[in-house]
């Protein structure tokens, strides 16, 4: 596994399922990561596991307000995005309303 010792790393949806199991993989690696969730107790239990890990509690949908909260934590090397949500449907009948929430 490639090092990413000291590297910034910013995982959306970091709370549960494949964006734990990101920030766990970084973590381990040596990055500084900070895991981005709408879910609190979710990221309070990650940060139980990995201490280290910085925790930023936001909504994704609300676009403003994350673009100055990521703007204030500073620069980052990588970004992961896993967080997003279950529409039933098909990519015909996705709407652009689907797709942005």
């Amino acid at each position: 596994m490639e090092s990413f010792e000291g590297r910034r790393v910013l995982v959306v949806g970091g709370g549960g399922g494949l964006g734990y199991e990101v920030v766990k993989a970084f973590y381990k690696s040596g990055a500084i990561v900070y895991a981005l969730d709408i879910h609190k107790e979710r990221l309070e239990k990650l940060q139980k596991e990995l201490p280290l890990v910085k925790i930023v509690v936001a909504d994704i949908t609300k676009w403003n307000e994350v673009r100055e909260i990521v703007r204030d934590l500073g620069a980052f090397e990588h970004l992961v995005n896993v967080a997003g949500i279950h529409i039933p449907g098909t990519s015909l009948t996705t709407t652009e309303e689907m797709f942005d929430k």
